[in-house]
């Protein structure tokens, strides 16, 4: 999305990084439970276990020569995503209030100075206390309303509708909805313990986008009919239901670039009206692939990171080459390669449409059929097509059974990164 004030004014949590060198440092030791301390360039550390909030894997820390508490990215100067709109795993928002009420009786009484990893820091004990507490209560209060609404039989989507903010929030301007948002965290509480199915035998098997809009545009008449009634829901203000029926005419094919345009116009100014610069952008995103397609754009850091891969496990790794594997072409596929990473030998079995991986034992027999020697990078540049057999084979790289090789490569699928969202 262009930067301006027609559209990206930051990412919600702070300013967008820089593009710049996308790298991955292995670490040398591991934080394992609240209270363990170190000692970094002279500096102590005291650590508090935050796993499981904002991150899978996070801890906070105390500088108590200094007085200075970090919180991470548990607090920041706004509500933060219970779950994340590009995707992510739901976050726990129960685990994320305990983490901070920990903090406020570990750390708080030897803190005069709080920092996080986004925005500017808190000054004095008395404020960082209260910080801190109203920083929990949005996650304690989304949480419990959430589930007190299903409880009370509601769905996502009703209950997104029906909470409302606490009137504390009207004035900690620290924990609005910059960032997160309230209604699209409580859809990430339901999905935390409900999962998405909200109890409704319509949506046991719902009917594919493009399917289901040409269905609601036939019923209602076509597309001359659906447009009319976009067209009043805009001029009564109604944007979210101008923005349903013009999109089931974009996904029923029918759209010209007039309807694009118009349901572009609704997108960007839902987007003008979000409080959380995510939520804009998302908004004026969409507008974006109406109106010019998609639209591939230099990601920061670059596409690749070369340093991660190098610090997966090998499982890991062959996990996620699994993911590429296609059904249709490892139908009745029974296959088994041996591929030596760095030394190591890994057998890879594609039977019953699934690829496993699993590392050989010292002098292990295998009913192998081809096997190659790489380093992990060469096999991430084989496998992403950056290189070929061929070229591996005049490099010397040594390789038994080049057709089996060649079969098991070509069951994978190649992932762009570039895709339709908002159109089909």
């Amino acid at each position: 999305v262009p930067i301006g004030p027609t559209g990206k004014i930051d990412g919600g949590i702070g300013k967008m990084p820089a593009p710049g060198t996308r790298t991955f440092a292995a670490p040398t030791t591991t934080i394992s439970r609240t209270g363990e301390t170190r000692v970094i360039d002279g500096v102590n550390f005291e650590f508090q276990m935050a796993s499981g909030t904002e991150a899978p894997a996070e801890f906070t820390f105390l500088l108590p020569d200094h007085r200075v508490l970090c919180m991470a990215e548990v607090c920041t100067q706004t509500m933060h995503n219970l779950l994340p709109p590009r995707g992510a795993e739901a976050r726990d928002a129960r685990m994320w209030a305990r983490v901070i009420d920990e903090a406020i009786t570990l750390f708080a009484p030897r803190a005069d100075i709080l920092i996080n990893s986004h925005n500017w820091p808190v000054w004095g004990k008395d404020d960082v206390v209260n910080y801190l507490g109203e920083q929990r209560d949005i996650y304690k209060y989304t949480h419990d309303q959430t589930l007190r609404l299903a409880n009370l039989g509601h769905t996502p989507d009703e209950i997104a509708d029906l909470i409302a903010e606490p009137e504390w929030l009207t004035h900690a301007l620290h924990a609005r909805g910059y960032y997160g948002d309230l209604k699209f965290n409580a859809r990430a509480v339901y999905q935390k313990y409900l999962g998405f199915y909200d109890g409704r035998p319509v949506n046991v098997d719902p009917l594919p986008p493009a399917y289901e809009s040409a269905k609601y545009v036939a019923a209602m008449g076509g597309v001359d009919a659906v447009m009319t009634l976009a067209e009043t829901a805009i001029e009564q203000d109604d944007l979210q239901w101008a923005a349903t029926l013009l999109n089931h005419i974009v996904f029923a094919g029918l759209a010209d670039d007039a309807t694009k345009i118009m349901l572009a116009t609704v997108y960007r100014n839902q987007g003008y009206r979000c409080e959380s610069g995510i939520m804009r952008n998302v908004y004026l995103k969409g507008a974006d692939e109406l109106e010019n397609g998609v639209r591939p754009v230099l990601a920061v850091g670059g596409a690749r990171n070369k340093d991660l891969a190098k610090a997966l496990a090998l499982e890991d790794w062959f996990d996620l080459l699994a993911v590429r594997l296609n059904p249709d072409r490892a139908k009745d596929v029974d296959l088994n390669v041996v591929i030596s990473v760095d030394g190591v030998d890994c057998e890879i079995t594609v039977n019953r449409q699934v690829e496993t991986m699993r590392r050989l034992r010292t002098a292990e027999k295998t009913n192998a059929e081809a096997k190659l020697s790489v380093t992990l990078t060469q096999l991430e540049d084989l496998i992403d097509g950056r290189v070929t057999l061929d070229d591996l084979e005049n490099d010397g790289i040594g390789l038994l059974g080049r057709a089996k090789l060649d079969q098991w490569l070509a069951l994978h699928d190649s992932f762009e990164l570039w895709f339709n969202v908002v159109t089909p």
